[in-house]
């Protein structure tokens, strides 16, 4: 008896193919997810024409594995950024001092935005596989 099989390199490509689509969908669902949650953080900043609005961005997606492993990192850019998020009680660095309540908007930003995050990538990985 012998057995002949047929269609492997077929077979292998549509494989790679697939984990291909996946890899792409990923990307793409973490940039709008970071998008995401960029948004709201500028819409939580406690004064929305400021530069520590403006200063809120996105850097990434990069990868961080070979397959399906992205990250991207969302935050401003403004050194008196942390103090808006957190408070400040204390005297700074020239000796003035300070009392200043905190104002959250990063926190609740990512908070109001992770009920959308796995829709947006539900939705990319059922686009990238709908083919199969």
């Amino acid at each position: 008896m012998s057995v002949i099989w047929e269609g492997i390199p077929e077979f292998n490509a549509a494989i790679d193919g697939m984990v291909e689509a996946a890899n792409v969908a990923t990307r793409d669902a973490v940039s709008r997810g970071a998008s995401l949650i960029e948004s709201k953080a500028k819409a939580h900043s406690p004064v929305l024409t400021g530069s520590n609005r403006r200063s809120i961005h996105v850097e990434g997606p990069i990868g961080v594995s070979a397959v399906l492993g992205y990250s991207a990192s969302i935050g401003p850019s403004m050194i008196y950024s942390r103090r808006l998020e957190l408070g400040f009680s204390g005297t700074d660095a020239i000796g003035r001092s300070y009392h200043q309540a905190p104002h959250p908007y990063l926190a609740p930003g990512l908070a109001e935005a992770t009920p959308g995050l796995s829709a947006i990538f539900e939705a990319a990985w059922a686009a990238a596989t709908s083919g199969l």
